[in-house]
C-alpha cells in the first residue's frame, strides 16, 4: 500500500512537470512574438520617410497650381487687351500722322498710337504707370482714361528687366504702303504686378503680339 502511494506521488510529480514546461514555452513564445526597440525605430523611420515624401508632393502640387493660375490670369488679361486694341484699330477711320507718318516706307516704332474715329473723336493707346506699376490704357481726346490691363498685371521691359513704359515693353509698329498707313504691329509683355523672377512659383510672363491691317486705309 505504501509503495502504491509512493508511485502515485511520483506520477503526480511527473505529470505536473509538463504543465510547467508548457508555461515556460508560452512565456518564451510571447517574448519571441513581440517587437524589439530597434525594430520599432526602423518602422518609425520608414513611416516618417513616407510622410515626408507625401508632404513634398502635396506642397509641390499646390505651388504648381498657383503658378498655373497666375499664368492663366496674365494671359487672359493680355488676350482681352489685345482684342480690344485690334478691334479699335481695324475700325478706325485713320491713324494720326504723329503715330504713323505717311511719308516713307520705313516702319515707325512708338510706345503709343492715336486713332481717328468715325464719330470725330480720337482714341490713344498708351502705357501709363500709376503708383509705379505700368499698365496699358486707352485715352480719349478729352482726357478720359480707361485701363485695359487690370491692377494685378504690369507691363514689363525684358531688356532692363523692370516694369516700365518703354518700346521694349509696349510697342506699336506702323507700316505704310504707298505713303498710306497699312498695318500696325502690336507687341507687349505682361507679368504679375508684385512677384519677381526669384519667386518661381508665382512668376509668369507672357508675350502678346499681332499685326492688324487697317480696313479704312
Amino acid at each position: 500500500m505504501k509503495q502504491h502511494k509512493k508511485r502515485l506521488t511520483l506520477q503526480s510529480i511527473k505529470g505536473a512537470c509538463p504543465e510547467r514546461s508548457r508555461v515556460r514555452q508560452s512565456a518564451d513564445r510571447g517574448r519571441v512574438e513581440g517587437f524589439t526597440l530597434l525594430e520599432l525605430l526602423v518602422v518609425a523611420g520608414i513611416f516618417s520617410g513616407i510622410a515626408l515624401v507625401i508632404a513634398q508632393v502635396f506642397f509641390s502640387t499646390i505651388r504648381t497650381n498657383a503658378k498655373t493660375e497666375t499664368f492663366q490670369s496674365v494671359k487672359q488679361n493680355g488676350d482681352q487687351t489685345l482684342e480690344i486694341m485690334s478691334r479699335f484699330i481695324q475700325n478706325a477711320q485713320s491713324v494720326t500722322a504723329a503715330s504713323c507718318p505717311e511719308s516713307g516706307a520705313t516702319p515707325v516704332l512708338s510706345s503709343s498710337i492715336t486713332l481717328s474715329n468715325f464719330d470725330g473723336g480720337q482714341t490713344t493707346f498708351l502705357c501709363v504707370a500709376p503708383g509705379g506699376y505700368p499698365r496699358i490704357a486707352s485715352e480719349s481726346a478729352s482726357g478720359v482714361r480707361t485701363f485695359l490691363t487690370n491692377e494685378d498685371t504690369a507691363v514689363y521691359d525684358p531688356v532692363t528687366q523692370t516694369r516700365s513704359c518703354t518700346t521694349n515693353a509696349l510697342a506699336f509698329t506702323c507700316t505704310s504702303i504707298g505713303g498710306i498707313p497699312s498695318s500696325i504691329h502690336i507687341t507687349y509683355i505682361l507679368v504679375p504686378r508684385t512677384s519677381s523672377k526669384s519667386a518661381m512659383y508665382s512668376w509668369a510672363s507672357s508675350v502678346f503680339e499681332t499685326t492688324v491691317f487697317l480696313r479704312n486705309k
